[in-house]
């Protein structure tokens, strides 16, 4: 996703956190979600200038079909 907050001040001295929403709480990414039975996905993130991509794994390796609509708040903080 493009984000113009990502830029060269916040990659050398700010901080960006990314929170995967469910059930009514925020829970920090990485974090892993059950669904189906005994699969998992594992969610983590990584960000460069201007971009931030917010990866999904699957427990069985399937990578197919996600069960529902997933929300993510990203928060920045610039540094000094």
């Amino acid at each position: 996703m493009p984000f113009a907050e990502l830029d060269s001040t916040m990659l050398e001295s700010g901080s960006v956190n990314v929170y995967f929403f469910e059930n009514n709480y925020y829970q920090n990414l990485p974090v892993n979600w059950s669904y189906i039975g005994s699969t998992t996905i594992y969610f983590n993130y990584q960000y460069t200038l201007d971009t931030l991509l917010i990866h999904a794994h699957f427990s069985n390796y399937s990578g197919s079909g996600f069960p529902q609509n997933f929300y993510f708040k990203t928060v920045f903080v610039k540094g000094n």
